[in-house]
């Protein structure tokens, strides 16, 4: 029987601070090792009606390996921590999204959901396809097209469905335990918008099919129509060594042919390198294509010409989202080296074939530069107006000064005039303390207004020439 794997990546809330695993691994790990017992009660309590113990809770973020020589085996990956924070494991009755006529109802074999950092989650369901016994090659369009319009609208509702009832309580409890966001970071105003957690980026569908099924090379032609590119899928197709095994991972709609299929519990039993990369392909690409988002959020705000935030917070989330994309990008090339040799070029050929470098990373790369751009322009315009603040605060104390020196002058000279006793001390010959005590108060004051008015003007002229 024909089977098909969903794949959905959908945003959440879940963010690691920057490098929180490094910064005290042991307080880390104690976080995590506590999480299992505190969310149990969170997730029987989800299930709600149906009763019964919650979805299975793996959390893999405690699962460390040593830092040092890691290239002590070539056939596993050696990942000093897992990607994926959470894996949860739900059975059928955990969740009331019904499958559509075209998925074999109750034989949904996997349904995972992993939860990743930078506010991704991966929702997986494999399940058994129903396919008319007497269905015949003309038939197989109109079964194929109305499968993947099902499996869209499944995977997107389940997602939904895994977010809404489990994803947030867990979240929230994740936050609950670590009040000073030491391991989850808080939600942010402008680089986290709370209305597009549970929105689903997209849905690929992976047809799994044994080649000796009937029409198995129909639906196999047909199912990747639209995605195969340059695949030469006769050759494909053809038995190696009596062997018919093969996968083709383009562009939304994926196949998996392979005669072991039929008796595995799951694709990954057949096909775990190349399930294992294009995992890890949906989870990079979904982890730009959200902080391209959120940079782009930000930098709408950060040039509106009436800031609905302050400055100080403009910037602080502007390096926030500029380091994570840059973090996310430096993550991308840490893991590849650790990766096995055939996931890798498993890896590198999908993100190769989805042109992640030119669609996503250049972009995010350019909204990082435009991101420094603008801070640079947020800090200028912030000395700018902390010089007119202290010119200003600098220009009433010399008004007020000439304004004092004057009056101080005056009264000194007048105060020698009627004072013998300090008359006779002074021996100039010049007369200036006589002339300043004999003149009136009023031209006094108004010639200290006139000068300290050609000062203020000075002063803007210099400013008006300055910011030309």
């Amino acid at each position: 029987m024909s089977r098909i794997r969903v794949l959905a990546p959908g945003l959440g809330g879940y963010r690691e601070p920057l490098g929180a695993a490094f910064q005290d691994p042991a307080a880390y790990a104690r976080y995590w090792e506590a999480v299992p017992a505190r969310a149990a009660a969170v997730l029987a309590d989800a299930v709600g009606a149906a009763g019964g113990p919650g979805p299975t809770l793996l959390v893999r973020r405690s699962e460390v390996r040593g830092r040092f020589n890691r290239y002590t085996q070539i056939d596993v990956d050696t990942l000093e921590r897992p990607i994926e924070a959470i894996v949860l494991r739900f059975q059928p009755h955990h969740l009331a999204t019904s499958a559509p006529p075209t998925i074999h109802p109750g034989a949904a074999s996997v349904i995972e959901c992993r939860i990743y950092d930078h506010g991704v989650f991966i929702l997986e369901v494999e399940a058994d396809v129903t396919v008319p016994p007497d269905c015949d090659e003309g038939e197989v369009p109109g079964l194929l097209d109305q499968l993947q319009h099902d499996a869209v609208t499944w995977g997107e509702a389940l997602a939904c469905e895994v977010h809404d009832r489990y994803l947030t309580p867990l979240l929230r409890l994740l936050r609950s335990g670590d009040p000073h966001a030491e391991v989850v970071s808080k939600v942010e105003r402008l680089v986290d918008d709370k209305a597009e957690h549970g929105r689903v980026l997209w849905v690929t569908r992976s047809l799994l099919l044994s080649p000796d099924e009937p029409l198995a090379s129909e639906l196999a032609r047909y199912w990747i129509k639209d995605a195969v590119g340059d695949v030469d899928l006769d050759a494909r197709l053809a038995p190696v060594d009596g062997r018919v095994q093969t996968h083709v991972v383009r562009w939304l709609n994926y196949l998996f042919v392979g005669p072991d299929l039929s008796a595995a519990d799951d694709v990954e039993g057949v096909f775990p390198d190349e399930w294992s990369a294009l995992r890890l392909a949906q989870y990079f690409y979904a982890a730009l294509e959200n902080v391209d988002a959120q940079l782009t959020r930000v930098l709408a705000y950060s040039l509106a010409p009436l800031p609905v935030v302050s400055v100080a917070q403009l910037q602080a989330e502007l390096e926030e989202c500029s380091r994570r994309a840059q973090f996310i990008v430096m993550q991308m090339r840490d893991v590849s080296k650790y990766l096995t040799r055939s996931v890798r070029a498993e890896l590198g050929a999908i993100l190769e074939c989805w042109e992640l470098d030119e669609v996503v990373v250049e972009p995010v790369t350019m909204k990082v530069e435009a991101c420094e751009r603008r801070l640079r322009e947020l800090a200028e315009k912030r000395t700018a107006r902390a010089s007119v603040f202290t010119d200003t605060i600098l220009l009433g104390i010399g008004i007020t000064s000439i304004l004092g020196t004057t009056i101080a002058l005056t009264e000194f000279g007048r105060t020698m005039a009627v004072d013998p006793g300090m008359a006779g001390f002074d021996n100039g010959q010049s007369g200036l303390m006589g002339w300043f005590a004999g003149q009136p108060a009023d031209l006094l004051v108004m010639a200290s207004i006139g000068v300290s008015m050609l000062l203020a003007v000075v002063y803007f002229y210099f400013r008006r020439f300055h910011q030309r």
